[in-house]
């Protein structure tokens, strides 16, 4: 568990690095997708036609946002505060952007896996939902 938390977590990172802030958010969506596909295949789960429909306009509109940070350039007005306005708005090379975009779907896939595992030992095991996520300790460990 805690291998995906870290693979997930620092392909992300790495991502945030290369892509805008907005662009890095709208494709954690894509996680929707994942946990969708992995839950099928391991879970044995059926989806219906319209959740189907729905993981696709999902995934359109994930493609859209990754393709908007490659293509399109941002203008900066001209105005007193020029130095600040383009300096937090850097213009990204689209490949670095894509690459990012690329990773954070990557990263994704890590983070479905665990939330399948997860699904998994929730619903074969009767296990308390914050016993299921602290670190096992030792008898003489636990102190109240």
């Amino acid at each position: 568990m805690k291998l995906t938390t870290v693979c997930g977590t620092t392909l992300m990172n790495v991502g945030l690095i290369l892509t805008p802030v907005s662009i890095y958010q709208m494709s954690r969506g894509a996680l929707v997708l994942w946990v969708g596909i992995l839950s099928v295949m391991f879970l044995r789960r059926h989806l219906y036609l319209y959740q189907w429909t729905s993981l696709c306009i999902v995934v359109l509109g994930v493609c859209l946002v990754g393709l908007s940070g490659s293509l399109v350039k941002k203008s900066v007005n001209e105005g007193p505060l020029e130095g600040l306005i383009r300096i937090a708005t850097s213009d990204d090379d689209p490949a670095k952007v894509a690459l990012g975009v690329v990773l954070i779907l990557f990263a994704q896939n890590f983070t479905a896996c665990q939330y399948v595992v997860e699904e998994k030992i929730m619903t074969r095991y009767k296990v308390e939902p914050l016993v299921s996520t602290t670190p096992i300790l030792r008898a003489d460990e636990r102190r109240l």
